[in-house]
């Protein structure tokens, strides 16, 4: 079994997963990850997870299944068709995400940079470039804290893992050293992962800002109103179907203690064009 640090809880794994910060053996866990076989027939239709008896199934694109407990356990059902040593790929993703909105965190699909200790969310759709622009940010001088899943309690952002997805084809463009990456094997869009140096990390830091790209003609950067950051943050949030109630306190608490920005750009300009219009704004609101 392997042992990992992730979000300040113990995760107990059968399966090994590079990008996971390892620890000493421990005898308790908060998460415990194990294989699993005979998957009772599960229809997913049109969607790719389905919430049952408290309980959540989770299908990725190249089909393998993980089912997410109450308790946030989480078996993956071995397939014939994946090996067993890429299946940790598709597990740091949606499954994580829910397994640890079941503990109680917020979980947001985006990107986290830190700058004088306050966290910067860039939260949206694939796509959008979050990944892209969060990796700008870094090279012009903030710490990295998240890819992928922003992973919020009580208005903290929790360092997740020092590894970021980046486009191939942006890889000799930006100045980060690329002595350590990992090739994904199941990444839609061909992406391949990166280590970002330890000197440019950060430990967990208070939420200061999230921005929501926006693809648009022009460049613009607005504070937005309650009812437009409610629907963005809930089409972009880890929810349970069966516990509504707590997604949507969760959104109510962020509203009224998090600023949030739309953040227009027209994704066809130059990369640093959009980031140096980003990084001005975001300097203006710092404390």
């Amino acid at each position: 079994m392997f042992h990992y640090d992730v979000c300040g809880m113990n995760v107990l794994s059968e399966v090994h997963i590079p990008v996971f910060q390892t620890i000493d053996a421990s005898n308790s866990h908060n998460i415990k990850i194990t294989l699993g076989n005979n998957l009772t027939n599960k229809n997913f239709q049109d969607s790719d997870t389905i919430f049952s008896d408290n309980s959540i199934y989770y299908k990725s694109k190249p089909g393998l299944i993980f089912k997410i407990l109450s308790n946030s356990d989480i078996i993956i059902y071995k397939s014939k068709e994946i090996d067993e040593d890429k299946v940790w790929e598709m597990l740091i993703g949606v499954p994580f995400g829910y397994a640890l909105r079941k503990k109680g965190f917020m979980v947001l699909h985006g990107s986290s940079v830190v700058i004088n200790n306050q966290a910067v969310c860039i939260v949206g759709s694939s796509g959008l470039g979050k990944s892209t622009l969060a990796i700008s940010l870094v090279e012009r001088g903030f710490n990295f804290l998240t890819e992928d899943l922003c992973i919020i309690k009580d208005d903290i952002i929790h360092f997740y893992s020092s590894w970021i997805k980046i486009d191939k084809k942006l890889k000799n463009k930006i100045k980060t050293d690329l002595s350590e990456h990992i090739d994904l094997s199941f990444d839609s869009r061909g992406r391949e992962l990166i280590k970002i140096r330890k000197k440019d990390l950060s430990v967990n830091a208070s939420t200061k800002a999230i921005y929501f790209p926006v693809i648009s003609d022009n460049k613009n950067i607005e504070e937005m109103k309650d009812h437009e950051i409610f629907k963005f943050l809930f089409a972009n949030s880890y929810r349970i179907e069966n516990d509504k109630e707590s997604d949507l306190k969760m959104i109510a608490d962020m509203i009224k203690t998090i600023n949030c920005y739309s953040f227009q750009r027209n994704i066809n300009s130059p990369v640093n064009d959009n980031v140096d219009f980003l990084l001005s704004h975001i300097k203006s609101i710092l404390d």
